[in-house]
């Protein structure tokens, strides 16, 4: 098997993207209607406006980790977001069937205490699960 990669899906970088951009516009719009004199700002403009900064930060750094994250599967072993193991040295996985988003479904455990999560939102996810099924031998199935 040749290095096969995966990503989020597209519908789950975009909506990082766009989680992003929300607090950005609630800025902007804060900071129009301050120039135009339609509403008038007291002490906690200046707050508001930390505030909507503070989550635009946050968001944007959430976007920036989903649009870096992926899954490469070897022959050798895997690796998840910068993380790698051999399948060698996987001891047991746990597949979820239920997940939404960034909500890991596949946890792999290995005999050096670390753990590799994949959310649910990873492109080719059933093929990936039918992966680790082949290559760990204690596989548990969870609700």
């Amino acid at each position: 098997m040749a290095t096969e990669r995966f990503e989020y899906t597209g519908a789950f970088k975009f909506r990082a993207f766009w989680q992003a951009v929300y607090p950005g516009a609630m800025l902007a719009i804060m900071a129009w209607m301050a120039t135009i004199d339609v509403f008038e700002f007291k002490w906690w403009a200046p707050l508001a406006a930390l505030g909507l900064a503070a989550w635009m930060v946050f968001e944007l750094v959430k976007a920036f980790r989903a649009m870096r994250f992926a899954v490469s599967l070897t022959d050798e072993g895997i690796e998840v977001d910068g993380q790698s193991a051999r399948w060698s040295e996987i001891e047991r996985a746990e597949l979820r069937r239920l997940g939404i988003g960034s909500t890991p479904v596949i946890r792999l455990h290995t005999a050096a205490g670390a753990v590799l999560s994949i959310p649910a939102a990873t492109s080719s996810l059933p093929y990936i699960a039918g992966v680790v099924r082949g290559r760990v031998t204690s596989v548990s199935e969870l609700a």
